[in-house]
C-alpha cells in the first residue's frame, strides 16, 4: 500500500511524522517530569521533561531521517545517476524502478524518459549508421595504406608533440617508441630537431642527421613544414643498418601462440609438455623447425632429470625472447653443442638444431640458474607485418596537432594511462605482482595500439587459490622479469601520465613498496574508478568494477576477467564513458576531480 502514496503525500507524511512524534515525545517528558515533581527541588522536574523530550525528538529526527534517507534520498540519486548515464554512455544498464517504488511517479517517468532517450538515440543513430560506416571504412582503409606505406613517417604539432606515426617509424624507433601526445623527444635527440624546425619556420623542408633516443641508432630525417599552425612531418631512413643474410629457405609470419601449439604436438607425441605462456606477439620464420629444436632440447634434457619445463615468449621487443625453463641444473656447454649438432629431423632430413639457429639468426644462451630452474634464451625475429604489434600499425589522433595552452587541467586534455596487476595475494605488504598491463588514453579516448603487459616474476610461490583466479602458475612466471625491471618499464610507459585504476591505492601499493629496486618514484596523479563512480552514483552504491561495468553498458569475455589486460581495457572504457558524465556534473579539470574524489576517501578505506 506504502509504494502506491505520491512523492507529494510521502514528504508530508515524513513532516507530519516528525511534529506527531515531537509532540508525543515532548508530552512523554512532560508525564516522567511530572511523576518526579518534588516541592522541595521543583526544578529537578523540569529538568528531566526536557531531558527526556531533547533526546526523543533526537531520536525521532534520526529515525525520521533514515527513512527519508533510505526511501527518498538514495532512490534519488540513483535516478539522478541512471539518467545521467543514459545521457551520455550508448548501452548503459535500464533504470531500476524497484528502487524507486517509494517515490510515486517519479520512478515510472524517469523510466519512460530513459526509454524515450534511447529510442531517440536509436533513431539517430540509424540516420547516421551508413554515413558512420563509411567514414569508419575510410579511416580503416587509411590506416592500413599509411601501415604499409614503405617509409617511416611521423607527425609532429608545432610544439613538437606526436600526431601520426606509421608501422615503419616505430620499428625504427623501437628502443624507445614514440606515443600519441608525447614530445617526439622521447624519441629523437632534441637538438638536431630544434634546429631543423627552425630551418623551417618560412616554409620548405630541410635534411638532418639525428639519434634515436632509445638506441645507438643514427637516422636521416626529412623534415617538412605542414599546413599553418598544425606542426611538421619527418620521414625517417636509418644510416649505417647492416642487414643479415638467410639460408634460402622459406619463412613465414606466425603467432607465438603457433609455435606454442606445435611444440605441444611434437612433445605429445613423446609423452612429454611444456607450459606455455605465448602471448599473441608475432614472429617471423620457420615455426615447425623452432619446435622441432625446442622439442629436441626438451628430450635431452629430460633424460638429465629435468622436469618442469616452460616456455615463455615475450610480448615486446624485435628480435622476440623466447625462453625454455626447467626445473633441473643446466647442461655442460659441450654437452649443448652436441646437442645442436643432431638431425631434428621435422618432416625433412638433414635438419639440425644449428641450422634452425642459423636459419634464424639467432644462438642459444643459458641463463643464470635461480631458485633450482635453469633457461635457454634464444631470439626470433618479430613479423614485419605484425598486426599484434602496436608499433606495426597508423596510429594518429589529428586533433592533437593544434598546440595546447601553456597550462591546461581539462581533465579531457590529459593523458591517462589505466593499468590493472594481478598478485598473489591480497596483502600489498606482503603479496607481489605476477601480471601487469596498461592502457594509453589520449583526448579521452583509448588508443588501442598503445599497451604494456608484462608477466613478472614475484620471486615467491603462487598460491593455488590464486591461480584459480587469474590462472598464472608458477611455471608461467618463473621465467618473467622481476619486478625492477618490469617496475621500469611501466614507469617509462606511464612518464607524465595520470594512472588510473580500479582500486587503485591496491596496486599503487606494490609499486610504492618497491621504489627503492625500480628505482623509480610513482608521483603520477592518480585517479581511482570507485572513487569516479561513487562520485557520478552516490556512495551508497555498488561500486565494484563488475557493479560499473554493468551500470555503464560495458560486457568483458569471461576469460579476461581477472587477467591484467581484460581488466584494464574494461577499467579504461569505463573511463571513456565516466569523463563526460563527470563534465555533465561541471567537474571539468583534473583538480575539480580529484577535489570531489577526496570525499568519497572513505570508501577506498573500507574496501582496503
Amino acid at each position: 500500500m506504502g509504494e502506491k502514496l505520491s512523492l507529494r503525500l510521502r514528504i508530508f507524511l515524513f513532516f507530519a511524522l516528525i511534529g506527531l512524534g515531537g509532540a508525543a515525545v515532548l508530552g512523554a517528558g512532560l508525564w516522567v517530569g511530572f511523576r518526579r515533581f518534588d516541592a522541595a527541588n521543583p526544578a529537578t522536574a523540569f529538568w528531566v521533561s526536557g531531558i527526556v523530550g531533547g533526546l526523543g525528538i533526537l531520536g525521532l529526527a534520526a529515525w525520521v531521517w533514515l527513512l527519508f534517507d533510505e526511501n527518498v534520498a538514495k532512490p534519488i540519486l540513483k535516478l539522478a545517476g541512471g539518467l545521467r548515464t543514459h545521457a551520455h554512455a550508448a548501452g548503459a544498464a535500464a533504470i531500476d524502478e524497484d528502487a524507486a517504488r517509494y517515490l510515486g511517479d517519479l520512478g515510472p517517468a524517469a523510466q519512460a524518459a530513459a526509454r524515450r532517450l534511447a529510442r531517440a538515440t536509436g533513431e539517430m543513430s540509424s540516420l547516421l549508421t551508413e554515413t558512420t560506416e563509411g567514414i569508419a571504412q575510410e579511416k580503416a582503409q587509411l590506416q592500413a595504406l599509411l601501415a604499409t606505406v614503405p617509409a617511416a613517417i611521423l607527425m609532429c604539432s608545432a610544439d613538437h608533440r606526436v600526431v601520426f606515426y606509421n608501422g615503419e617509424a616505430a620499428a625504427l624507433l623501437d628502443g624507445a617508441p614514440p606515443r600519441l601526445g608525447r614530445p617526439i623527444f622521447d624519441a629523437l635527440r632534441r637538438e638536431p630537431v630544434e634546429a631543423a624546425h627552425d630551418r623551417i619556420e618560412d616554409g620548405g623542408d630541410t635534411e638532418f642527421v639525428c639519434g634515436a633516443t632509445g638506441s645507438d641508432r643514427t637516422i636521416h630525417l626529412r623534415m617538412r613544414r605542414a599546413a599553418e599552425g598544425t606542426g611538421y612531418t619527418l620521414v625517417l631512413r636509418p644510416l649505417g643498418r647492416i642487414s643479415t643474410s638467410r639460408e634460402s629457405w622459406p619463412v613465414t609470419d606466425f603467432r607465438a601462440s603457433a609455435l606454442a601449439r606445435t611444440l605441444d604436438r611434437l612433445l605429445g607425441a613423446r609423452g612429454l609438455s611444456v607450459e606455455a605462456a605465448a602471448g599473441t606477439a608475432r614472429l617471423s620464420g620457420d615455426p615447425l623447425q623452432l619446435a622441432a629444436l625446442l622439442g629436441h632440447l626438451v628430450a635431452r634434457l629430460s633424460t638429465t632429470g629435468a622436469r618442469s619445463f616452460s616456455l615463455l615468449i615475450a610480448e615486446a621487443g624485435d628480435p622476440v625472447d623466447v625462453t625454455l625453463g626447467w626445473a633441473g641444473a643446466p647442461p655442460t656447454a659441450r654437452e649443448l653443442d652436441g646437442w645442436l649438432e643432431d638431425d631434428l629431423d621435422p618432416g625433412v632430413s638433414y635438419v639440425s638444431g644449428r641450422s634452425v639457429l642459423d636459419l634464424h639468426g639467432t644462438a642459444i644462451t643459458l641463463a643464470e640458474p635461480k631458485a633450482g630452474r635453469s633457461a635457454l634464451r634464444l631470439t626470433v625475429p618479430r613479423a614485419k607485418g605484425d598486426p599484434g604489434a602496436p608499433s606495426l600499425r597508423a596510429v594518429f589522433d589529428f586533433a592533437l596537432a593544434h598546440p595546447l595552452p601553456d597550462s591546461t587541467d581539462r581533465l579531457r586534455d590529459r593523458v591517462f594511462v589505466v593499468f590493472d596487476t594481478e598478485t598473489t595475494g591480497l596483502d600489498p605488504q606482503r603479496d607481489e605482482i605476477v601480471q601487469l598491463a596498461a592502457l594509453r588514453m589520449v583526448n579521452a579516448r583509448i588508443v588501442a595500439d598503445e599497451a604494456f603487459e608484462t608477466l613478472v616474476d614475484p620471486e615467491r610461490g603462487i598460491p593455488a587459490a590464486s591461480t584459480k583466479v587469474h590462472g598464472i602458475s608458477d611455471a608461467m612466471v618463473c621465467d618473467a622479469p622481476r619486478i625492477d625491471t618490469a617496475g621500469r618499464l611501466f614507469h617509462r610507459f606511464a612518464e607524465d601520465a595520470v594512472l588510473v585504476a580500479h582500486n587503485a591505492p591496491f596496486d599503487m601499493a606494490f609499486f610504492t613498496r618497491h621504489e627503492g629496486r625500480i628505482g623509480r618514484r610513482f608521483d603520477n596523479p592518480v585517479l581511482d574508478t570507485v572513487l569516479l563512480s561513487a562520485i557520478v552514483y552516490g556512495q551508497s552504491e555498488d561500486h565494484s568494477l563488475d557493479a560499473l561495468i554493468a551500470r555503464l553498458g560495458i560486457t568483458i569475455d569471461p576469460a579476461l576477467r581477472h587477467t591484467a589486460m581484460g581488466d584494464a581495457q574494461v577499467t579504461a572504457q569505463a573511463l571513456e564513458r565516466l569523463i563526460p558524465l563527470l563534465e555533465e556534473m561541471g567537474l571539468v579539470t583534473l583538480a575539480d576531480v580529484i577535489a570531489a574524489a577526496r570525499r568519497h576517501g572513505r570508501l577506498l578505506r573500507d574496501l582496503n
